[in-house]
């Protein structure tokens, strides 16, 4: 939302500021009015006791010093001028709200113009030429750096695991294998090592479905490892494997049993 150009439609033209101008715009701001609220009161006082303080503190303390509270009359003068733009606009909204069929325009002829929509523009801004060449460079060795990364995959020669449509099945058929190739003799077979054994260990969507067709995979409980313990397991029954028997000696998850 940056200012993308500024053009002059008219030559400067100079605006006379009447005292009575100015009068009558500070008598309606220190003065309450009769329709004030109490914050509009509130915010009179308040700002009437700033003014008066910082001319005592000038008055008292500093004497000798001229020049700030003519600064500060200046400023106080200025306000006026600088937000009168948005006085006239605050006008044009109070109309419009109170009668939306009101024809009264405040803004004078030479702030009329047409608005026409936004073109959103990006662009990078740098005060010092280095920062655009230490930029180039970055880009450049972090893109050097992502295609030698690709490059070093794409030549190897490492077969790719294959993926399935069951993100569940691929994580547990190729976790927990033995470094060696070889499993061990386990007296309970794990979800893992009973998925190999089923073949499914590389598998892709269509064998997956395949082979755990009419496959049941139920929770269930057995002893562990010490008198009380209690272990999770995850069972598979129905299949031909000599891994996968029938789930005797298990039973089903008790309620009130802490696992």
């Amino acid at each position: 939302m940056s200012i993308l150009s500024v053009e002059s439609i008219s030559d400067p033209e100079a605006v006379e500021i009447k005292p009575s101008d100015l009068h009558r715009v500070f008598s309606y701001v220190l003065t309450p009015g009769n329709n004030a609220t109490s914050d509009d009161t509130e915010l009179t006082n308040a700002m009437l006791f700033q003014i008066g303080w910082v001319l005592r503190l000038s008055q008292d303390d500093f004497p000798d010093d001229k020049d700030s509270p003519l600064n500060f009359l200046r400023g106080f003068l200025t306000i006026p001028i600088q937000f009168s733009t948005v006085a006239w606009q605050f006008v044009n909204a109070t109309i419009y709200a109170s009668d939306p069929q009101s024809t009264l325009y405040s803004l004078p002829p030479d702030l009329d113009t047409t608005a026409s929509a936004t073109q959103v523009t990006y662009r990078v801004v740098s005060t010092k030429l280095w920062t655009v060449y230490a930029f180039m460079a970055a880009v450049v060795v972090l893109l050097l750096w992502s295609n030698s990364l690709f490059g070093y995959m794409i030549s190897q020669k490492t077969i790719v695991p294959n993926r399935s449509a069951f993100s569940d099945i691929d994580v547990s058929s190729k976790s927990t294998y033995p470094p060696n190739g070889v499993e061990a003799l386990r007296p309970v077979c794990d979800y893992s090592s009973a998925l190999r054994d089923a073949g499914l260990g590389n598998a892709q969507s269509s064998k997956i479905v395949k082979g755990l067709n009419e496959k049941v995979v139920r929770v269930v409980e057995t002893d562990g490892g010490r008198p009380g313990d209690k272990l999770l397991l995850l069972a598979v029954s129905n299949t031909e494997t000599e891994c996968l028997n029938e789930l005797e000696g298990f039973s089903g998850l008790t309620t009130g049993v802490k696992y």
